[in-house]
């Protein structure tokens, strides 16, 4: 299955990247082929290109006479208006990579005869992390939700498979509520992450070594959550103080955090309040803990 890439932004260059290290597995290299990139701007695209052997920089029109699959990496926004070209017809698999849409801005190639669906990789892609290629590494072990009919399912779980990732149906009536829980797992992670460092600064640590304290905890947490049995809530890994009741070293955390919370102790232009989070953070792991499993 030959695949080409519209868009090379975060997501797209990741995509891209990883399906071209793919070829480095003879068993993956015949069942799905990266052979073309478009972008508006044509520096990224042909440097991409440059990169990544056997793979060209062309117009929508060219990449559409040489693959079969085509994946739109491009904003929300800006779905509609690809799937509007003509150069998708019958025979050709478009796909969005946006978590919140169903298929319904892919009507125009649809109607054209175009199979159509969404490919959606549940990975942060902070506009921060300035290498694209690094995002590309992270793809694997991830889970990357499918929609569209049975024979575009068929063709995005073998692209899923290839990229060593997990497929997962997630239909059109479905769209919004997983990416609010995405967008709500990922940027409520962050921000705990960056609050931490907040904290953390007030010690005799470098930067460095905050990082690593924060990527070590926040890791094994994830670690903690894959590996722990289907049938047990995900409550289970809550793990400390607030977990075993014990009241008597929270009560010391809210202490230290209200003592060190003054603003000579305070960088000029840190606006988050780690005191309140935390009392927050103290309540919601409360709330878990005593609230019946999940039934779904």
């Amino acid at each position: 299955m030959n695949v080409g890439i519209v868009g090379l932004g975060a997501v797209g260059q990741a995509l891209a990247r990883a399906l071209a290290q793919s070829r480095g597995d003879s068993a993956t290299d015949s069942r799905v082929r990266l052979v073309a990139v478009h972008s508006r701007r044509a520096d990224t695209g042909n440097s991409l290109a440059a990169e990544l052997a056997g793979v060209a920089h062309v117009p929508i029109s060219a990449m559409a006479a040489h693959v079969e699959l085509v994946i739109l990496a491009v904003a929300d926004r800006d779905v509609a208006t690809f799937a509007k070209d003509a150069a998708w017809s019958a025979g050709i698999t478009v796909v969005h990579t946006s978590g919140s849409l169903d298929l319904t801005p892919l009507r125009a190639a649809a109607e054209r005869g175009a199979a159509v669906g969404s490919f959606h990789p549940l990975v942060s892609f902070p506009s921060a992390l300035v290498s694209h290629a690094a995002q590309s590494e992270r793809l694997a072990g991830c889970v990357a939700a499918i929609d569209g009919d049975e024979r575009v399912l068929t063709q995005l779980r073998t692209l899923a498979d290839v990229l060593g990732m997990q497929a997962v149906h997630v239909g059109a009536e479905w769209r919004v509520r997983w990416h609010a829980a995405a967008a709500f797992m990922a940027n409520a992670s962050a921000s705990l992450a960056s609050l931490g460092d907040q904290i953390l600064s007030s010690l005799p640590l470098e930067a460095h070594e905050r990082r690593a304290a924060i990527a070590g905890l926040l890791g094994s947490v994830a670690r903690n959550v894959a590996a722990l049995p289907a049938e047990n809530p995900l409550r289970a890994v809550i793990s400390g103080p607030i977990a075993r009741g014990d009241t008597e070293t929270v009560a010391r955390h809210l202490a230290e955090l209200a003592r060190v919370r003054g603003p000579e102790n305070v960088a000029p232009d840190s606006t988050p309040d780690a005191l309140v989070a935390y009392r927050y953070a103290s309540q919601l792991v409360t709330l878990a803990l005593q609230l019946p499993p999940s039934s779904t």
